[in-house]
């Protein structure tokens, strides 16, 4: 984090936005569960502006881990926090955290990979060929996007 060298951390300036920032993305997630359709790109575009910043697939489980802890603090004196508040939050942390890990590694493997020796005509065929037998099963197949 850009703020990490800040000696009080509790009352730096980005710490408070950057922390207003998290809070605000896991409102949209909440409001956005009816909606996957929407909710799975804007945490892809969260996910590739987070890689910029060097965000890496191994601050995920951190993150989880914080996110329950909070949680525990926030909702166990309000009596709200219990096993199955705490497994349903597990389950959407898992889908953040798949969403997000696969675009993240997604574009590190684009970055990573050659260059394709085919011209953009071929590209474009290839994809629209495979692209008409993957599409035949839509359902099946966005189904085994994220259970990946």
């Amino acid at each position: 984090f850009s703020f990490k060298s800040v000696s009080n951390l509790g009352q730096g300036r980005e710490f408070h936005s950057h922390a207003s920032a998290v809070v605000q993305v896991l409102c949209t997630t909440v409001e956005g569960m009816e909606d996957l359709d929407a909710l799975v790109p804007h945490l892809q575009s969260l996910a590739y502006k987070h890689a910029k910043l060097g965000v890496t697939l191994q601050h995920f489980p951190i993150m989880g881990e914080s996110l329950l802890w909070t949680l525990e603090q926030v909702l166990g004196p309000k009596r709200a926090w219990n096993h199955y508040v705490r497994e349903a939050w597990i389950k959407i942390w898992s889908v953040i955290q798949l969403v997000m890990q696969n675009e993240i590694s997604t574009r590190a493997k684009i970055v990573a990979a050659p260059a394709p020796q085919q011209t953009p005509e071929k590209s474009r065929q290839l994809v629209q060929e495979s692209w008409a037998l993957a599409e035949k099963d839509l359902e099946g197949n966005g189904i085994k996007f994220f259970m990946r």
